[in-house]
C-alpha cells in the first residue's frame, strides 16, 4: 500500500489549530491530512469552567472541530474518549513519577487509524506544558508508530510553548527523542491563523489570541521535530 497521507494526532479539539494552523494552511505536509481528535469528550467551557453537562460541551466542541477541519479540507476522525478532567485525574503531570497510563481504547484507536491509512507521516504532540492528555498521546503515538515502522514527527504544543523558554522546549525535545531536529514552517498569515482560532469560541478568548499573536511576532513560524535523515 502506498503511503501518501499525513495523520495528525490531536489530543483535544483546538490543539491542531493552536499548534499547526499555519502548517495546515500552507499545505507543507505529505499528501492530504487526516485530523484524528482523540479526547473529544469534554466538560470544560471557557466561560463556565467545568460543566456537569458534558454531552452539550462535547457537542459544541465537536462542532467547532468539524468547522475547522472543513475550512481547510481536512478529513476528520473524531473520537469521544473522555479527557483527563472526566477521568478524575489532575490535568498536569509535571513529575517523572506521574501516572501516564493511557486510558482504555486509546492505543487501539491510534493503531486502528494508522493500520487503515499506512501514512507517509504521523504527527504527535511533544507534550509541552505537561498536560496529561498531551503526554499520554505523545507516548502512545511513539510506541505505536515504532511498532509499525512508521515515520513519526512531533509538533510543539501551543499555547503551552508560548509560555516556555527555548531551553525548556529543547529539554522536552531531548526527553522525547534524542537527536530530533527541527523543521521550520514560516507562518504565511498570522491573521488567518487567529481567525481559525476564533472558530473555537467555547475555548479561545482574546487573552489566548494575544498570547499566540505575541509568540508568532517573536517567531513567525511553527516547528515540528523529526528524526534526522
Amino acid at each position: 500500500m502506498q503511503r501518501h497521507e499525513t495523520v495528525l494526532l490531536s489530543p483535544h479539539p483546538d490543539d491542531a489549530a493552536f499548534s499547526l494552523g499555519g502548517v495546515l494552511q500552507g499545505g507543507g505536509l505529505p499528501g492530504p491530512v487526516v485530523l484524528v481528535t482523540l479526547f473529544g469528550r469534554s466538560n470544560f467551557m471557557r466561560d463556565g469552567g467545568f460543566s456537569p453537562d458534558w454531552p452539550e460541551v462535547t457537542r459544541r466542541r465537536r462542532g467547532e472541530e468539524e468547522t475547522f477541519a472543513a475550512s481547510l479540507g481536512l478529513e476528520l476522525v473524531y473520537h469521544e474518549m473522555p479527557e483527563v478532567s472526566l477521568r478524575d485525574q489532575r490535568l498536569f503531570a509535571p513529575g517523572p513519577g506521574e501516572d501516564l497510563t493511557p486510558p482504555p481504547g486509546l492505543e487501539d484507536a491510534i493503531a486502528r487509524v494508522l493500520g487503515e491509512r499506512v501514512p507517509a507521516l504521523v504527527l504527535a504532540p511533544l507534550g509541552l506544558g505537561d498536560h496529561r492528555d498531551h503526554k499520554i498521546v505523545c507516548r502512545s503515538a511513539s510506541r505505536t508508530a515504532a511498532a509499525r515502522g512508521l515515520p513519526l514527527a512531533y509538533y510543539e504544543d501551543l499555547p503551552y510553548a508560548a509560555r516556555l523558554s527555548e531551553r525548556d522546549i529543547l529539554r522536552r525535545v531531548g526527553a522525547v527523542g534524542p537527536g530530533l531536529v527541527p523543521r521550520v514552517f514560516p507562518l504565511a498569515s498570522l491573521a488567518a491563523k487567529l481567525e481559525q482560532l476564533r472558530l473555537y469560541d467555547s475555548q479561545v478568548g482574546e487573552d489566548d489570541l494575544e498570547l499566540i499573536r505575541c509568540h508568532h511576532q517573536r517567531r513567525a513560524s511553527e516547528r515540528i521535530w523529526c528524526s534526522p535523515g
